[in-house]
């Protein structure tokens, strides 16, 4: 049997098959992704009012505000959380390997805690700031007046995670406290 050759059968053909697979496989990607989407974001709901809960855990009830908030200073501003016992405000930030979602809660004027939710950062290093060492510098500081320093082998991930709560901070203090803070 005589093998087939020639542009068609050496170039364009591949090309075709190959097409053709990465045609299907996009397609796969685009009918998991829209079956799943809704899940995973009922997840993260459930996540956050989990980790809301953890921060006020008598509240008798939870709301999330509609209003769209501006950038601040590479910060998004992605949720705000009232309840009885206080405010929650979740941000996002990039950190050294990529975003940082941190949720800070506020009761009484004061941080009450601080959580990282979500990081792409480095592991054993980077993901030191979503630890209780770090996090737990921040209860009782006061919106205006936070002091707490960069963790020594990860300045960029602390230090990003510093400006996360230095952005909600400013901001329950604008929206709930009349604009002041310690400062």
């Amino acid at each position: 049997m005589e093998k087939k050759t020639g542009v068609f059968h050496e170039i364009i053909k591949p090309i075709i098959v190959l097409v053709a697979i990465a045609v299907v496989i996009v397609s796969a990607l685009v009918v998991t992704n829209y079956f799943t989407e809704s899940v995973i974001q009922e997840n993260l709901q459930n996540e956050v009012m989990g980790v809301i809960k953890e921060i006020f855990p008598t509240a008798s009830y939870v709301n999330q505000l509609n209003e769209n908030f501006e950038p601040v200073d590479g910060v998004t501003i992605v949720s705000v959380y009232q309840a009885d016992q206080g405010v929650a405000i979740i941000t996002n930030v990039k950190g050294f390997g990529g975003t940082m979602s941190v949720m800070v809660g506020f009761t009484d004027g004061e941080i009450a805690k601080t959580v990282l939710l979500d990081n792409e950062e480095s592991p054993g290093i980077g993901t030191q700031v979503g630890e209780d060492f770090f996090t737990e510098r921040f209860v009782g500081q006061i919106p205006g007046e936070i002091q707490v320093d960069a963790i020594a082998d990860a300045t960029v991930s602390s230090n990003a995670f510093i400006k996360a709560v230095n952005t909600a901070s400013d901001l329950y203090a604008e929206l709930f406290m009349g604009g002041e803070t310690g400062e």
